[in-house]
């Protein structure tokens, strides 16, 4: 099934207690602001296997009740700071087979410590200094493995350490 855009037409047919929002396959490139905001029982969101690009904050609940967090296998290359903004309940993000290269702690910094699970797996990610605050956090919650740079290629992110980011500046903040 062909979905191109999601748009207010969901919130006009679905039920506002909606718990489990899963859609796959389905060549969804556009989600539009506000599309899910109103749903707030929603648990679980999974979008996988399709062509999102952009995620807004705006495009969910607000405070949520979120413990599920699902866009694998899209087209994501970067996400907003404030993505996981008011997501206290957050337990699992997916973000597994996208084009995510960067990914900072001003993403995930506020939520990163509640997760259970953090699949970053087939993204191009780029082991460098925007990735030193791992270096703080426990990795054991965390799946995915560094493309650049080369010598870093294929290493695990739980397997980076203190050596991985010595030619860091330590952020003082």
């Amino acid at each position: 099934m062909h979905i191109p855009t999601l748009g207010e037409e969901i919130s006009e047919n679905l039920s506002k207690r909606l718990e489990h929002f899963f859609m796959s396959n389905t060549h969804t490139a556009d989600i539009g602001d506000d599309v899910l905001r109103n749903f707030n029982n929603l648990l679980e969101i999974k979008i996988r296997n399709s062509q999102v690009t952009n995620l807004k904050r705006t495009m969910f609940p607000f405070p949520t009740k979120l413990q599920k967090f699902d866009f694998t296998a899209n087209l994501l290359q970067t996400l907003p700071d404030d993505l996981f903004t008011n997501m206290p309940h957050l337990k699992v993000i997916r973000l597994g087979e996208n084009r995510i290269s960067v990914l900072s702690h001003s993403v995930l910094g506020n939520v990163y410590q509640q997760l259970d699970f953090l699949d970053l797996t087939g993204n191009p990610l780029k082991c460098d200094c925007s990735l030193q605050w791992l270096e703080h956090e426990d990795r054991k919650v965390v799946a995915g493995n560094c493309v650049l740079p080369e010598e870093k290629r294929g290493e695990s992110l739980t397997n980076l350490n203190n050596d991985d980011f010595k030619e860091c500046l330590e952020d003082t903040s």
